[in-house]
Order: C-alpha cells, then structure tokens, then sequence
C-alpha cells in the first residue's frame, strides 16, 4: 500500500508539472524573444531590434503661428497635401528635382526658404505603399485560433498601437502576448532600416519616424498615416537650433492631410492655374499649381516647359528655375528656355545647353521672319505680264468714260 502511494504522488508530481510546464512555456518562450535570446520555426526575427518594444512618448501638436494665414496655402502633391508660402515676404519655396536614367525615375521635393536665401527645410514626397499583411510572415500567426485571435484588432488600432505601444514583459494575458510579437513583426515592416525613433502625433493618426540623418544641422523625419489600407508619407528635413524651421514643421505636422490623386485631379489644378491673374502665373503661385498638377500626371513634360517659360517671364525666379533646367535636361534633352536670364547657379552643361537653345530659337525667329517678308512681297511680273496688265486698266478706264457721257 506504501509503494502505491509513493507511486500515485509521483505520477501526481510529474502530472502538476506538465501542467505547470505547458502554462508556463509560452510565458518563458516569450520572454526569451523579447529579449531575443530566442528563434525558432515557428517564430523567428533575425533583425530584431531592442527599439521594436519601445516607441517614443506621443508628440504634442505646438503652436505654429507664422503670422497671417493669408500667406499660406495647401496644395495637393502625390498624396499630400501641405500648406506653401504665396506671396509671402518672409518664405518661399523651389522645386527639388531628379530624374534617374537607369530607373526611368522622379525624385521630386521643395525647398523652403526663409529671408536672406536661408534653406531652412525641405520635403520629398513619397509614392504610397500597401499597409503589409504579417499573418503570413511567421508560423505562429498562421495557426487558425492565434490568426482568428489577430484579426480581432482593426486597422486603424495596430496602426495606432504601432507607434503607441510599448512591448510589456511576460506577466500579460496569453493573447496580449501574441498580440506584441505581431506589433513587433509589423514594426520590423513599417520601419526603415536606420530609424532613431517612432512616435504618434496626440491626438492625430499622424505617425513621426525619425531617421539618420546624412547632414548634421538637420533632423530627418519621415511623416506617415495610415488611411485605405494604404501608407501615405513624405520625408522633412528641418534644419536645428532654427526657431523659423521648428515653427514650419509645427505648421507640416499640424495642418498636414493625405489624399489620393488622379489624372483628372491634375486637370482641374491646370484649369486653376489658368485662372489665375497673369502676374500670379508668372510668379511662385502659378509654379505650384503648376507643380501640383504635374504630380498628377508626371509624364506629361508640358506642365514643365509651362513652368519655365512662364518663371522666365517674371522677376527673380533664378533659384526655381536652376532645378527645372536640370531635371528637363536630364529627362527630355532640353531645358525649354526662351528667354535669357541672369545671375543663375548652374553647370557648364545646363549653361551651353540653354545657349544653344536659345541660338537655335533666334535662327528660327529670323527663318520666320524671312519667310514671312518673302511670302508678303509683291512677285516681279514679266513683260507679258505687264502689259496684260495695262491693256486691262485702259480697258477698264475706258468703260467708266463711256458710262460717264451716257449718263451726262
């Protein structure tokens, strides 16, 4: 009887821990990944970074008073739309092109400028991406219950929790457990590669990430939402210790909205543009609604050549037009010039390209022009010709006398 019960504690001893084992596994499996001493088949995360489990405080919406909202107006480029100095005395703005002969490519952004030609920030705007499906990037989320238990969040919560969240420790409920490792497989997606942080803006779906920056005086931040099923972003670079540059990004962050466009978005725009006054064609304004039409249908080289022609005409348009020369070299062969400017910053290429054109249009208005004086000059008439001629006026006067006395 003694070894019967000996025995039965035994087997209940290991019994409890199995028990204890299979609650307490998924426990320490979990801890172990979060601290990334862990990989297996069903879960493993090579680029695994501590920074995955801590996003930043959210960010506070500041003031972004620049004076009168008058000087300030949106304007819809790509996916974003973003207010723009206009006729403002204390910013302006100049297009950032590039076009990439390998890729076929556009690279476009702007610059802003504060007095004194001071870069004090610039946008380069980014061609939206699909929200990424990570039920299938891991063997754990593809177990049915675990995928049915993921699919309870919405959209609009991950993409929230993705940049609020912070990855706890292994005292949480099972499914909250499964929830972080899926929010840090996602984060592993959304991320660049070389981030320095990620934060929401209170109160907004707006997302800031920042990265590494190339230039020491500036931070480069990417600014993203989520809306669709789609990520809209664009990069801002903004210049430190700059109380303009600081109020600017305050001003992005805060009236900031994305928004899809079309083909027939950039007619309308174009139809706006042309609706202007012809000073404001001429001037910054029209550049972007110009610009904004364009990134609608940015095959389409005419809103370009429209652009240069009509910055040409107005006054102190150089620091717009230095990059548009450029980009239309680089894409189309020519830089579309009709007119000669001074006091431009630009290589030798863009300077005997614009010369050439602008020879070659003065041969062709001197061609017309010859043409035209030859068209309209009187043809020299032959002996037979002339004396038809005045066979035919003495003929004719002499009809006009003889109905003369008849009447008298």
């Amino acid at each position: 009887m003694k070894k019967i019960i000996i025995l039965l504690t035994i087997l209940l001893g290991i019994s409890v821990s199995a028990v204890g084992l299979i609650l307490v596994s998924p426990y320490y499996y979990y801890s172990k990944i979060i601290k990334n001493e862990y990989q297996s088949n069903w879960y493993s995360h090579p680029a695994f970074k501590k920074s995955f489990l801590t996003p930043s405080d959210e960010v506070e919406g500041s003031s972004s008073d620049l004076g009168n909202s008058d000087l300030w107006q949106k304007f819809h480029f790509m996916d974003v739309e973003i207010p723009m100095p206009v006729h403002n005395p204390f910013f302006y703005v100049a297009p950032v092109l590039s076009f990439d002969k390998k890729t076929k490519s556009t690279n476009f952004g702007i610059r802003l400028y504060s007095e004194g030609d001071r870069e004090i920030s610039k946008i380069f705007f980014i061609r939206n991406r699909l929200f990424p499906d990570a039920l299938k990037s891991q063997r754990l989320f593809k177990l049915p219950l675990i995928k049915k238990e993921l699919k309870k969040y919405s959209k609009e919560q991950i993409w929230k929790d993705l940049f609020t969240k912070k990855i706890e420790n292994w005292n949480i409920p099972f499914s909250k457990m499964l929830y972080n490792l899926y929010l840090i497989q996602l984060r592993s997606k959304v991320l660049p590669d070389k981030f320095k942080s990620y934060s929401l803006v209170k109160d907004t779906s707006t997302a800031i990430i920042e990265l590494e920056s190339l230039n020491k005086d500036y931070t480069t931040e990417m600014i993203l939402t989520y809306s669709r099923g789609l990520i809209y972003s664009f990069l801002l670079l903004t210049e430190k210790d700059n109380k303009e540059s600081a109020l600017v990004r305050y001003k992005f962050l805060n009236e900031v909205s994305f928004q899809g466009g079309s083909r027939r978005l950039a007619q309308i725009l174009y139809l706006e543009f042309k609706g202007l006054n012809y000073k404001d064609q001429l001037d910054h304004k029209g550049m972007l609604y110009l610009l904004s039409a364009w990134t609608h249908e940015m095959n389409e080289s005419n809103y370009i050549r429209e652009m240069i022609e009509n910055l040409e005409k107005g006054n102190k348009n150089q620091r717009q037009l230095e990059n548009l020369y450029r980009y239309a070299l680089d894409r189309y062969g020519k830089t579309f010039t009709r007119k000669e400017v001074d006091n431009l910053d630009v290589n030798d290429e863009v300077l005997l390209n614009r010369k050439v054109e602008l020879e070659r249009r003065k041969e062709q208005k001197e061609l017309a022009r010859v043409k035209e004086e030859i068209n309209n000059k009187p043809i020299p008439l032959t002996e037979d010709q002339k004396l038809k001629r005045l066979l035919k006026k003495a003929k004719k006067n002499k009809k006009e006398n003889n109905d003369q006395i008849t009447i008298d």
